[in-house]
């Protein structure tokens, strides 16, 4: 999500307690926080055990150093820049995640890249962001990994054998794709066997990642999640039947995620589409595998500036010095349908209160929800192990349209100016 899209419309990334003492991402280790069991939609938050802060992470998106933000006021136990470092920042001990490219980052800098491996033992590398996606800019670029699963098998393959050959005991993450979906449980499955027949053996993935976005996946791949690279219409069509268990029903057309935009900040959608995942691990032999969400969040804003989102039809909604918005400000609105019923100051709280409720239900959902079937025995069946939102520090949609996101804790500016949702974040952690 760190790489601009024509920002949503192309795409749409406590005190610190004991965290110096934390060891390395892979080895971390997390006591048993409470006694809790799914339940769906809503797993409940206990005020009877601390929040599992080191399990937490953030979206950094670089402009100045990480500790010139109040990290006493926004906790979280981990961070990524989407990128690999030999000497990552680390204030407070913060852990932190490596990241290889794919796409058109590929192939690296190989000694860059032998450098920070040799310097980082026992790292967890993920191999790529968002590889299957191909969503492009208004020059037909693409903007994430665009790859097919027989591309990407190769470059996971490649990037295997030279990272264990500089470090045998490093291990390794599958990219997170875009969002849990019947389309991209399609072209992961692809992936695995196209690994499997070109190598000979299954492909080698100590932890699985996650996009939990919720965007449709429009077949254009011009905004959204876009469909993943490689998949033919029988590939679409197969996925629209063969996933019968698949909870959101309602929205899935043709084999692909049909979202409306208000869906975006549905906190049941992210809990369904988080368990979905897990089912969907548990039936490929994945189940005791760490599920780590690199990226989640509300990347819509609460309204949308006409000039900016020309994408959907209907009236408008003006104020007096004549600034027009698109009547989608009803996303934000409490419903999907229709023109919201005031002021857009009204409609810019509304939509700045939902992503707050958001953010604390799906906190809530990541830290506690478990289930007996599909859940991470070693884990006490939890399904999730690591959940990072995005962003700590993006820019907004106002100040860079073509490439802002909502959802922000922090000005990247003014670094100890927090936003109202890192105010939100404060609140939560200090309960």
């Amino acid at each position: 999500m760190r790489s601009g899209r024509r920002g949503a419309a192309r795409r749409i990334g406590v005190v610190l307690v004991c965290l110096a003492a934390m060891l390395a991402m892979g080895n971390l280790t997390v006591a048993d926080e409470r006694d809790a069991t799914l339940r769906l939609p809503l797993v409940a938050r206990h005020a009877s055990a601390p929040y599992p802060v080191n399990r937490v992470g953030v979206g950094f998106l670089g402009y100045g150093a990480l500790e010139d933000y109040p990290l006493e006021q926004v906790p979280f136990g981990w961070y990524s820049d989407y990128s690999y470092r030999t000497a990552p920042q680390r204030p407070n001990g913060v852990a932190y995640v490596q990241l290889l490219p794919v796409g058109s980052g590929y192939p690296p800098d190989w000694a860059r890249v032998e450098e920070a491996v040799r310097a980082n033992p026992g790292s967890v590398w993920i191999i790529g962001n968002e590889p299957e996606c191909a969503i492009t800019d208004g020059d037909g670029n693409p903007m994430q990994g665009n790859l097919t699963p027989q591309e990407y098998a190769a470059i996971y393959h490649d990037y295997y054998t030279r990272v264990t050959g500089w470090d045998p005991t490093a291990r390794f993450a599958i990219g997170g794709v875009v969002q849990p979906s019947p389309a991209r449980f399609t072209w992961l499955e692809k992936t695995l066997q196209s690994y499997r027949s070109s190598y000979g053996r299954a492909m080698p993935i100590d932890v699985w990642t996650l996009h939990n976005m919720i965007l449709e996946e429009q077949p254009d791949n011009q905004w959204g999640g876009g469909v993943p690279k490689g998949l033919s219409a029988w590939d679409l069509s197969q996925a629209q039947t063969r996933y019968s268990w698949w909870p959101i029903k309602e929205r899935l057309v043709g084999g692909l995620m049909r979202y409306e935009p208000c869906d975006n900040r549905r906190p049941d959608y992210f809990e369904k589409q988080l368990w979905a995942f897990r089912r969907w691990m548990a039936a490929n032999g994945y189940r005791d595998k760490e599920l780590w969400i690199t990226e989640y969040g509300v990347l819509y804003p609460a309204v949308r500036s006409e000039t900016y989102w020309p994408l959907f039809n209907g009236g408008r909604v003006c104020d007096d010095q004549g600034n027009c918005w698109m009547e989608s400000i009803s996303w934000y609105g409490g419903t999907c349908e229709g023109p919201f019923p005031g002021s857009i100051a009204q409609a810019e709280t509304m939509g700045a209160d939902l992503v707050k409720a958001f953010m604390s239900r799906t906190l809530d959902y990541a830290a506690y929800a478990r289930d007996a079937s599909y859940g991470m025995p070693s884990d006490s069946n939890r399904l999730v192990q690591r959940w990072l939102w995005y962003s700590l520090n993006g820019k907004s949609h106002d100040e860079d349209p073509h490439h802002g996101f909502n959802g922000s804790l922090a000005n990247w500016q003014a670094p100890h100016d927090l936003t109202e949702y890192g105010l939100h974040w404060e609140a939560y952690f200090g309960q």
